[in-house]
Protein backbone atom coordinates (compact mmCIF):
# COMPACT_ATOMS: atom_id res chain seq x y z
CA UNK A 1 0.00 0.00 0.00
CA UNK A 2 1.07 3.62 -0.44
CA UNK A 3 0.09 7.10 -0.22
CA UNK A 4 1.25 10.41 -1.00
CA UNK A 5 0.59 13.55 0.90
CA UNK A 6 -0.74 17.10 -0.13
CA UNK A 7 1.41 19.28 -1.70
CA UNK A 8 2.58 21.87 0.86
CA UNK A 9 0.76 25.17 -0.12
CA UNK A 10 2.99 27.79 1.04
CA UNK A 11 6.06 26.31 -1.70
CA UNK A 12 3.49 25.58 -4.66
CA UNK A 13 3.46 29.49 -5.51
CA UNK A 14 3.56 28.55 -9.93
CA UNK A 15 0.60 28.29 -12.02
CA UNK A 16 0.50 25.11 -14.32
CA UNK A 17 1.44 25.61 -18.08
CA UNK A 18 -0.12 24.30 -20.87
CA UNK A 19 -1.31 24.12 -24.13
CA UNK A 20 -4.13 23.79 -26.24
CA UNK A 21 -5.08 23.01 -30.26
CA UNK A 22 -8.42 22.42 -31.64
CA UNK A 23 -9.30 19.21 -33.97
CA UNK A 24 -4.98 18.69 -33.74
CA UNK A 25 -4.40 22.24 -35.13
CA UNK A 26 -7.05 22.34 -38.34
CA UNK A 27 -7.34 25.83 -39.72
CA UNK A 28 -10.71 24.99 -40.66
CA UNK A 29 -13.64 23.36 -39.77
CA UNK A 30 -17.42 22.80 -41.04
CA UNK A 31 -18.39 21.32 -37.81
CA UNK A 32 -19.57 23.16 -34.35
CA UNK A 33 -18.30 20.01 -32.66
CA UNK A 34 -14.34 20.00 -32.46
CA UNK A 35 -12.10 18.08 -30.66
CA UNK A 36 -9.98 19.88 -27.83
CA UNK A 37 -6.27 18.27 -27.36
CA UNK A 38 -5.31 19.90 -24.52
CA UNK A 39 -1.72 19.25 -22.60
CA UNK A 40 -1.00 20.68 -18.52
CA UNK A 41 2.29 20.59 -16.38
CA UNK A 42 2.88 21.98 -13.09
CA UNK A 43 5.78 21.49 -10.51
CA UNK A 44 3.55 19.92 -7.68
CA UNK A 45 0.46 18.66 -8.45
CA UNK A 46 -0.16 15.18 -10.98
CA UNK A 47 -2.31 15.82 -13.64
CA UNK A 48 -4.46 13.46 -12.63
CA UNK A 49 -5.32 16.39 -9.97
CA UNK A 50 -5.30 19.14 -12.42
CA UNK A 51 -8.70 20.97 -13.00
CA UNK A 52 -9.47 23.04 -15.92
CA UNK A 53 -11.98 25.61 -17.28
CA UNK A 54 -13.05 26.34 -21.11
CA UNK A 55 -14.79 29.23 -22.84
CA UNK A 56 -15.10 30.45 -26.62
CA UNK A 57 -14.68 33.51 -27.56
CA UNK A 58 -18.93 34.09 -27.40
CA UNK A 59 -19.16 32.50 -23.86
CA UNK A 60 -18.02 32.94 -19.96
CA UNK A 61 -16.14 30.43 -18.24
CA UNK A 62 -18.13 26.75 -17.35
CA UNK A 63 -17.48 25.41 -13.83
CA UNK A 64 -13.88 23.84 -13.37
CA UNK A 65 -13.44 20.59 -14.67
CA UNK A 66 -11.40 17.52 -14.09
CA UNK A 67 -8.49 17.83 -16.89
CA UNK A 68 -8.34 15.45 -19.72
CA UNK A 69 -6.27 15.75 -22.93
CA UNK A 70 -9.08 15.32 -25.46
CA UNK A 71 -12.63 16.78 -24.73
CA UNK A 72 -15.29 17.46 -27.15
CA UNK A 73 -16.42 21.10 -27.24
CA UNK A 74 -19.35 22.69 -29.03
CA UNK A 75 -18.23 26.02 -30.76
CA UNK A 76 -21.08 28.83 -30.47
CA UNK A 77 -23.13 29.10 -33.81
CA UNK A 78 -21.19 31.39 -35.48
CA UNK A 79 -19.24 31.18 -38.24
CA UNK A 80 -16.03 32.71 -39.00
CA UNK A 81 -12.34 32.59 -36.54
CA UNK A 82 -13.39 31.16 -33.09
CA UNK A 83 -11.33 31.08 -30.50
CA UNK A 84 -11.29 28.34 -27.63
CA UNK A 85 -10.02 29.53 -24.08
CA UNK A 86 -8.33 27.24 -21.60
CA UNK A 87 -6.73 28.27 -17.79
CA UNK A 88 -5.70 25.13 -15.35
CA UNK A 89 -5.73 25.07 -11.94
CA UNK A 90 -3.30 23.20 -9.42
CA UNK A 91 -4.35 21.88 -5.88
CA UNK A 92 -2.69 24.64 -4.52
CA UNK A 93 -5.32 27.02 -6.02
CA UNK A 94 -2.78 28.10 -8.05
CA UNK A 95 -4.39 29.65 -11.75
CA UNK A 96 -2.59 29.67 -14.84
CA UNK A 97 -2.38 32.22 -17.49
CA UNK A 98 -5.01 32.15 -20.18
CA UNK A 99 -4.06 29.73 -23.52
CA UNK A 100 -5.84 29.38 -26.49
CA UNK A 101 -6.19 28.40 -30.55
CA UNK A 102 -8.36 29.33 -33.39
CA UNK A 103 -10.03 27.62 -35.78
CA UNK A 104 -12.11 28.77 -38.82
CA UNK A 105 -15.72 27.55 -38.31
CA UNK A 106 -17.27 27.00 -42.01
CA UNK A 107 -20.32 25.52 -42.29
CA UNK A 108 -21.06 26.28 -45.86
CA UNK A 109 -21.03 23.49 -48.46
CA UNK A 110 -19.61 23.70 -51.82
CA UNK A 111 -20.04 21.48 -54.50
CA UNK A 112 -17.37 19.18 -56.08
CA UNK A 113 -18.37 17.86 -59.62
CA UNK A 114 -16.25 17.24 -63.21
CA UNK A 115 -14.16 14.29 -61.50
CA UNK A 116 -11.76 12.67 -63.88
CA UNK A 117 -8.83 11.10 -64.18
CA UNK A 118 -7.04 12.02 -67.40
CA UNK A 119 -3.81 11.42 -69.51
CA UNK A 120 -3.07 8.03 -67.87
CA UNK A 121 0.31 6.57 -68.89
CA UNK A 122 2.23 3.56 -67.70
CA UNK A 123 4.12 6.02 -65.07
CA UNK A 124 1.49 9.13 -63.93
CA UNK A 125 -2.12 10.24 -64.62
CA UNK A 126 -3.19 13.77 -64.09
CA UNK A 127 -6.94 14.18 -61.31
CA UNK A 128 -8.89 17.16 -62.59
CA UNK A 129 -12.42 18.70 -60.66
CA UNK A 130 -14.12 21.24 -60.76
CA UNK A 131 -15.28 23.24 -57.35
CA UNK A 132 -18.06 26.06 -57.01
CA UNK A 133 -15.82 27.73 -54.52
CA UNK A 134 -12.31 28.96 -54.69
CA UNK A 135 -10.31 25.65 -53.00
CA UNK A 136 -7.07 23.95 -52.33
CA UNK A 137 -6.41 21.41 -54.45
CA UNK A 138 -5.41 17.81 -52.86
CA UNK A 139 -5.47 14.45 -53.94
CA UNK A 140 -4.56 11.38 -51.82
CA UNK A 141 -3.77 8.45 -53.45
CA UNK A 142 -2.25 4.88 -53.10
CA UNK A 143 -2.15 1.28 -53.90
CA UNK A 144 -5.24 0.20 -51.36
CA UNK A 145 -7.66 1.90 -49.90
CA UNK A 146 -5.71 3.65 -47.09
CA UNK A 147 -4.83 6.29 -50.03
CA UNK A 148 -1.57 7.49 -47.70
CA UNK A 149 0.26 9.53 -50.24
CA UNK A 150 -0.74 13.44 -50.99
CA UNK A 151 -0.18 15.40 -53.66
CA UNK A 152 -1.40 19.05 -54.38
CA UNK A 153 -1.71 22.64 -53.66
CA UNK A 154 -2.80 24.77 -51.31
CA UNK A 155 -3.26 27.08 -54.37
CA UNK A 156 -7.10 28.71 -54.39
CA UNK A 157 -8.86 27.83 -57.60
CA UNK A 158 -12.18 26.52 -59.06
CA UNK A 159 -10.66 24.35 -61.82
CA UNK A 160 -8.32 21.61 -60.01
CA UNK A 161 -5.69 19.71 -61.58
CA UNK A 162 -2.71 17.37 -59.85
CA UNK A 163 -0.46 15.16 -61.74
CA UNK A 164 0.61 12.61 -59.87
CA UNK A 165 3.76 11.03 -61.34
CA UNK A 166 6.46 8.10 -60.63
CA UNK A 167 3.92 5.20 -60.61
CA UNK A 168 3.89 1.79 -60.98
CA UNK A 169 3.04 0.47 -64.41
CA UNK A 170 0.51 -1.67 -64.28
CA UNK A 171 -0.94 -0.78 -61.12
CA UNK A 172 -4.53 -0.47 -59.51
CA UNK A 173 -4.88 2.79 -57.33
CA UNK A 174 -6.82 4.37 -55.63
CA UNK A 175 -7.61 8.17 -54.84
CA UNK A 176 -9.92 10.79 -53.24
CA UNK A 177 -9.47 14.53 -53.68
CA UNK A 178 -9.92 17.10 -50.97
CA UNK A 179 -10.83 20.52 -51.21
CA UNK A 180 -11.09 23.15 -48.67
CA UNK A 181 -12.36 26.87 -49.55
CA UNK A 182 -11.03 29.74 -47.37
CA UNK A 183 -14.03 31.22 -46.15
Amino acid sequence: YTFTTQPDAVKDRTAPTGSIKINNGDAYTQYQSVVLNLTVQDNYTNTSNIQMRIRDDSTQYGNWMNFSQSLNFALSYKEGKRTVYVQFRDEAGNVSKEYSASITLDMSSFTINGLQCTNVSNDSCEIVWNTDKSSSSWVYYGTNYSVNSKKGSNSKSTYHSVKLSGLKANTTYYYKVVSEDSS
